[in-house]
């Protein structure tokens, strides 16, 4: 299931939707009204995946400034290396980069933006599993 307006790549497969488990906290987060950002996660079927919202409105800086990342980390008490951001935006990687996060941009080719410091790149929603898989095998070495 995905949004009308979002293309069905960046929806997850419902065998994907059934993958989360405790330890992992997830946060939705963008420079939108909260309503705005709630509603894509809820019309895709995702928003029981996600711990906590952050919206524009709670944050002074916009992004490439990290302060909404940063936030979100205190919030869900995290470091910045224990996060993952998902971006479709240079100010958004840019941001996700500031504050010292992994980050993998979703690419979107009808959109050229600059992802030089993105840590991933990928096509797929789907895909962020991979790279969670990744991170969570270097960090046990």
């Amino acid at each position: 299931m995905t949004h009308p307006r979002l293309p069905e790549r960046w929806s997850l497969p419902e065998r994907h939707r059934s993958e989360r488990t405790g330890r992992n906290r997830k946060s939705a987060t963008g420079k939108s009204r909260r309503n705005g950002i709630e509603t894509v996660p809820t019309s895709c079927g995702l928003k029981n995946y996600f711990d906590y919202v952050v919206s524009g409105e709670e944050i002074l800086e916009s992004k490439p400034n990290p302060e909404i990342y940063l936030h979100t980390a205190g919030t869900l008490q995290c470091t910045p290396s224990q996060c993952l951001v998902v971006e479709n935006s240079t100010y958004g990687i840019m941001a996700g980069h500031g504050a010292s996060m992994t980050v993998a941009a979703l690419i979107d080719d009808r959109f050229h933006f600059d992802r030089t410091l993105a840590d991933y790149s990928m096509y797929e929603l789907s895909e962020v599993l991979a790279i969670l898989d990744q991170l969570a095998a270097v960090n046990q070495q």
